[in-house]
Formats: structure tokens, sequence, C-alpha cells
């Protein structure tokens, strides 16, 4: 295996001129003879020492990203998102799923501190359920991808879920006129009581009644579709049902069809997130898109800045994907 030893005698120059090149410093080097470093180290197929360069610089180039579930495809989608902008800044990315769990979820924090990393992104499984401290005390930086309303300790960048629950009800409401809507949130997930805000907002704004329930599900297809048929085989059909996310609302889609009901025919369904499954469910589903490129490059400049509070800059706004679940054709505006 090539050393920079190697690449040193190969490139004539010397083992500390490889070192500037390859961790961009602490000295400047010249254009041309950064050339003459990288292809002689091309040549060697030499690589850098991760583990010494990091006993030298004091970064790993590694950031830790948790997620309450990978199995849920939201979540990876957002990985991607993330990964994609930490691989531009020279970072490798380290996942992990907290299973819902917040101790498992305070175990991978404790974890990322060993092994060292230069900052983490956190959906959390609850809100305050995290005790960031122990990092940032350390100069780790954490940045929140969800809402903190709990004396926030640390930078959230997340999408508006009141706003985007507001326009998607306010879409039924003006568009549709629907008159009976059952919301069908996560139980004890981050969010759930903003998207709650949200519809109630658009309804309080309306002219006419909107009778409005609500139906708690894990964040799954499996739970969402076991308790919407237990609950719509007993219970008058709503209008239209909202799904805080698209897992669920395809769970609700499934359901539906179990029970014999057309969608939009018979009810319509919206979703939120708008991950790239929901223009293939049947029907294709109606959802707010989360704007999730714009969300990891925000997040990952923040961590690189370690910026403290981002205040309005962090909330970002999500776009209306009309479908033909709500009773509209796609690409209607």
């Amino acid at each position: 295996m090539a050393t920079s030893k190697d690449v040193a005698d190969l490139a004539g120059t010397s083992i500390a001129t490889v070192s500037y090149v390859f961790n961009n410093g602490p000295r400047p080097v010249s254009e041309k003879l950064r050339k003459r470093v990288l292809d002689a180290a091309e040549s060697l197929s030499y690589l850098p020492n991760v583990s010494a360069r990091a006993l030298i610089t004091g970064k790993t180039a590694t950031f830790g990203l948790i997620v309450p579930s990978i199995l849920n495809p939201f979540f990876g989608e957002l990985s991607y998102a993330v990964e994609t902008l930490a691989k531009e800044v020279g970072h490798l990315l380290l996942i992990a799923d907290s299973s819902m769990d917040p101790e498992q979820e305070n175990n991978h924090l404790r974890e990322f501190l060993r092994r060292g990393v230069d900052g983490v992104l956190l959906v959390s499984c609850s809100e305050g359920s995290s005790d960031f401290g122990f990092l940032t005390s350390r100069g780790i930086p954490v940045v929140a991808l969800h809402p903190l309303t709990k004396s926030p300790e640390v930078p959230a960048v997340y999408m508006d879920y009141i706003n985007g629950a507001y326009s998607l009800t306010k879409h039924l409401l003006n568009v549709h006129k629907i008159r009976t809507i059952l919301l069908v949130l996560g139980s004890g997930e981050v969010g759930s009581f903003d998207h709650k805000a949200g519809v109630l907002q658009a309804i309080d704004e309306m002219e006419f009644a909107v009778q409005e329930s609500t139906l708690e599900t894990e964040v799954s297809r499996k739970d969402a579709y076991s308790k919407s048929l237990a609950l719509l085989k007993n219970a008058p059909l709503p209008e239209a049902i909202y799904c805080a996310t698209d897992e669920q609302a395809f769970g609700v889609l499934a359901a539906l069809n179990s029970l014999g009901f057309s969608v939009p025919r018979d009810v319509k369904v919206v979703g939120f997130d708008g991950t790239i499954h929901s223009e293939f469910s049947i029907p294709p589903l109606t959802s707010m898109r989360q704007p999730l490129e714009a969300l990891a490059r925000l997040a990952i400049d923040a961590l690189i800045l370690k910026s403290g509070d981002l205040g309005s800059e962090g909330v970002l706004k999500g776009q209306l994907v009309i479908r033909e679940s709500c009773g509209c054709e796609s690409g209607q505006k």
C-alpha cells in the first residue's frame, strides 16, 4: 500500500506538502504543485489515512444523521438529500435509525460522539427526548430537522407544517367544498400538533361549518391501514381524509379499497411529504411536498458554520402537488 512518502518521492516534494494538499492546509500549495501531488497519488492508488488525518486536524470529515425509521421512504429520500450535500463538502454521512425509541436515539448520539463526527443532524422520535448538551459542550454542532418548542438548545431546520397543513386543507375546503374531514395523525409524532393547528386554522376561516375528527396511528402503512379499517367499518365515511404523512395515506387508501370505497368518488384523500411513491399510488396521491434539497443544504451549512438560531431562515415552505386522490386532475392548480 502506497504511503505519503511514496507520493512525495514520486512528485519530487516533501511529505509535509503532500499533507497540505490532502488536508487543504494549513499552508497554501500552488495549483501546479497540487496537481503534481494529486497525479502522483492517483498513479500510486494512494488513499490518505483518515484516522491519522483526524489526529492532526481534529476533524473526521463525517456527519451523523439519526432518523426515526429508515423503513419510511420519506426518511430514505431525506437521507439521500443530506448525503448528496454532505458529499459536496467532502463529508461522509453516517446514518442511524432510532426505531422511534428515545433510548436508542440517545445511544446513537453518544456513539456519534465516540466516533468523533464533525456534526449531527437529528429527526427526533419525540419532542424533548434527547439531550444535546454533551455534544454541544464538546464543540460538536447539532441541527434538528424538526420543530423545537421546548427550550430549543440547537438550531432547527424544517418545513412549516402549520402553513403546509393550512394550504392543503384550504384546497379541500375551497375547491371541493368538503364538510366532514378525518385527520390521520402520528401518535406522539413531532409535528402532529402543527398539522392539526394548520387544519383547524383553515376550517375556522370558512363561512360554512366543517366537522373534524381525529385518528392517531403509528407512522406506517400497516398501522394506518388496520386502524382506519376498524374505524371506517363502523363510522360514517367522511368526505375527505387528511393524512399527516404519505405512508399513512397509503395505508388509508388500502383500507378504503378493502371496504369497497372508491377514491376520490366516495372520499377524497390527501397526504403530506410528497415522496416519490405518492405519484404511483392508486389513485396518485395529492400531497404537500417537503423541500428536501433546500432543507438539507441549509442544515449542512448550519453544521459547517456552526450557526446558532436560524430564525425564519430555518422554516421552509412546501409545495402542494395536486393529483387524482383529491378529485382533481394531476397537475391542476
